[in-house]
């Protein structure tokens, strides 16, 4: 007996141990094997001096009471654990939640001493640390059942390798305290006498460590309020009825059962009024969540709900998107403090117009929805808030006019789901918009050019990202198109035009997708990648000719456009006098100290500059005094008509004479017959660039193209030199 008591001991102890190392490695159920552990350390420290008892062959009576202390701890240590499971693997209950173990031990200890006394008239205090760890190891049990039911661990043999030694745990306690309360005269004695009390304690210590083999994958539930407050219900009135029951027999309630009883009372109350304050603070944080702080009025998650509980009904629903136009500038001019005083003036004006019933929502910044309910009154509501969006409203003292732009979308009787009614109504609200502002209806046609746009964006995304080396979204190639002398007909280069070899649509051109460009803010993107394509490709061609790359606005002003010339220069190795960059007027007056800071810095390190697109936009002398630029390009709307139009002649010939007296080349955009191009030679023009010469050419064609006609030749000069 006393080797079975021993290896008992060691085994609890290795348990421990195992379960402790466990706990260390990267566990969801970490704090769980922690508790266990230190579960099975308390039986071993139990069953260690136990062993040594027999072995001298006597067991001190107060040993069984300090026994009966150590297993209520070990059970307190393994309802903590179970707490931990619940936790990670039900969300149920809180790793804090004491309340209800504590409580339903002492209720069960109430009822333990009620039953004594009634069975046992000669119970007293130095029974109850028997009672306590019945009672406790009874909690661990249910506790460790509900884990199985609640969290669907049950389908989990390990689970159920746990509960067996957990059962088998107390059903000896229950039969030794009951043995040992009948016999008073040796119930010390005989308490957790034979070899049945160390077997199970290392059944129990093998079952913890067979539990944590595979951790458990089990999604957690939601928090589950019924079941706290239903533990918490059911300890109070347990308590109630084992006083009422006990008092209710001859002889009346005992002592230790009313305490006991009282105690377990109070603290399920504790934790049902603890339950109703944490449910008041959750339905308040739930309408905060649904609630935009601005305004008061459902944001973008209370408005999808309330538009899926729209569209699950069995009427038809509408909806309206409105989005103010032009709002950026209020918050730049008034900061945006003034333009968060303007949203809540505007949401204050929209609750005064829509009817009763009408879900209204602040889903973005400036963007408001309105769910309609049934769907016949959609128009009208739309109609009603985009009158009301376009009325003036005074915002600290200054009077704000902005426009409005919705869109409306409605289904039919449960025939869409809430985020593809949203969507169409949100691109109505974009072809609105882009409209010039209106209210415009869902239009399946539009839909499908604006989903199209949508998809090319994200190709265009794919495509100037990080991956352009899979081919997924196509290629960028660069078409060339020759500028020759308009005296000698001699190439002195050619000027960069991009295309989009696109794996569906077959190749595109500029104008299909240079909008996307700029709209989206990839322009850096392009850029960069041109600059790479061209300065490569020009590295083959004669050493004389340059390339013209066309360069956007936005990089004009971005420090980066830099880094992008300088590397693709020093990457291609091609001379920095070989690179023009093409800049229009418009550009260079958007941030002209940037833009003029920027071409500084290139044109020190060689590289030069041609002015595009000259005869629209804001031409003007004191401009053309002004800007760093080398080139000057006649804009084609200009030189297609200097053959037919005196007065545009005579203004191209005066713009030629103010480009030469500034030491400017002019080269003339859109020649395509041979009347143009000499009349372009009559004005003075230097280079000529047009259909008459060549269409863009892709590479390989455009040095084929080059090789079969005359070459600036020698050392380089600008023809203005010549």
């Amino acid at each position: 007996m006393v080797v079975v008591v021993a290896l008992a001991a060691l085994w609890c102890a290795a348990a421990s141990v195992l379960l402790r190392r466990r706990s260390m490695a990267s566990d969801d159920n970490a704090g769980a094997w922690r508790w266990f552990s230190w579960a099975c350390a308390i039986g071993a420290v139990i069953l260690a001096p136990d062993a040594a008892f027999r072995a001298v062959g006597e067991r001190p009576w107060a040993w069984a009471a300090v026994a009966s202390l150590g297993s209520f701890a070990a059970g307190a240590c393994a309802y903590q654990g179970m707490l931990y499971l619940h936790r990670r693997s039900g969300a149920i209950a809180r790793v804090d939640d004491w309340s209800n173990g504590l409580a339903s031990v002492l209720a069960l200890v109430g009822a333990g001493n009620a039953l004594a006394a009634r069975f046992e008239p000669g119970m007293g205090w130095r029974e109850q640390p028997c009672i306590l760890q019945v009672a406790t190891w009874v909690v661990v049990l249910g506790t460790a059942t509900s884990l199985l039911g609640l969290t669907g661990l049950g389908r989990r043999p390990r689970a159920w390798a746990v509960l067996f030694g957990l059962w088998s745990l107390v059903a000896l306690h229950v039969v030794t305290v009951a043995s040992a309360v009948h016999d008073p005269a040796g119930r010390w004695a005989t308490l957790g006498s034979g070899p049945i009390v160390p077997i199970l304690w290392a059944a129990c210590a093998t079952a913890a460590v067979i539990a944590t083999q595979r951790p458990a994958s089990t999604p957690a539930r939601e928090a589950s309020a019924s079941s706290a407050a239903g533990g918490a219900t059911l300890v109070v009135a347990l308590s109630l009825a084992i006083v009422v029951t006990d008092a209710a027999v001859s002889g009346g309630p005992t002592l230790a059962t009313v305490v006991a009883c009282s105690v377990a009372g109070m603290l399920g109350l504790v934790r049902l009024a603890t339950l109703v304050g944490e449910l008041s603070r959750l339905a308040a944080s739930r309408v905060e969540a649904r609630t935009d702080v601005l305004t008061g009025l459902a944001n973008r998650r209370g408005f999808l709900e309330s538009l899926t509980e729209a569209c699950q009904r069995d009427d038809d629903a509408g909806l309206v998107i409105l989005d103010m136009d032009g709002f950026k500038e209020v918050n730049d001019t008034l900061g945006h403090a003034g333009g968060d005083r303007y949203i809540e003036a505007l949401a204050a004006r929209f609750r005064r117009v829509v009817p009763a019933g009408v879900a209204l929502a602040r889903i973005g910044g400036d963007e408001f929805a309105a769910v309609v309910q049934p769907a016949s009154g959609l128009d009208a509501v739309a109609e009603a808030l985009l009158a009301a969006a376009r009325q003036p409203l005074v915002v600290q003292g200054r009077t704000l006019a902005l426009g409005a732009s919705a869109g409306v979308a409605t289904a039919s009787r449960r025939e869409l789901p809430a985020q593809e009614l949203m969507r169409r109504a949100d691109a109505a609200m974009y072809v609105a918009k882009r409209s010039g502002g209106e209210l415009r209806p869902y239009d399946e046609q539009l839909d499908v050019l604006a989903r199209s746009r949508q998809q090319l964006l994200r190709d265009l995304r794919g495509l100037l990202g990080p991956r352009v080396a899979s081919g997924e979204y196509g290629n960028l190639v660069v078409y060339y198109q020759p500028q020759v002398d308009v005296e000698t007909g001699v190439v002195h280069g050619a000027e960069a035009l991009v295309r989009w070899e696109h794996p569906r649509l077959g190749l595109l051109r500029p104008a299909a997708f240079l909008p996307l460009v700029e709209e989206h803010g990839l322009t850096m993107a392009l850029t960069t990648r041109v600059l790479g394509l061209a300065t490569t490709d020009a590295v083959a061609w004669p050493r004389t000719l340059a390339v013209s790359v066309n360069v956007a606005a936005a990089d004009l002003g971005d420090s980066r456009t830099l880094a992008a010339v300088e590397n693709a220069l020093a990457a291609s190795g091609l001379a920095p006098w070989r690179l023009t960059l093409e800049v229009t007027e418009t550009m260079l007056l958007r941030d002209p100290v940037a833009s003029s800071e920027l071409m500084q810095q290139l044109r020190r390190r060689g590289v030069r500059f041609s002015l595009d697109d000259y005869g629209t936009g804001y031409s003007s002398l004191t401009h053309l005094k002004d800007l760093p630029v080398d080139e000057l390009k006649i804009d084609r709307s200009f030189v297609e008509q200097l053959a037919t139009s005196m007065r545009t002649r005579a203004i191209v010939a005066g713009t030629v004479q103010v480009a030469r007296g500034l030491d400017m080349t002019v080269v003339g955009e859109g020649v395509e017959d041979n009347r143009t191009l000499a009349a372009l030679r009559a004005v003075g023009g230097h280079l000529s660039q047009g259909y008459l010469h060549a269409t863009p050419l892709p590479e390989p064609i455009f040095r084929t193209w080059c090789a079969q006609r005359a070459v600036r030749a020698g050392d380089v000069v600008s023809p203005r030199e010549s």
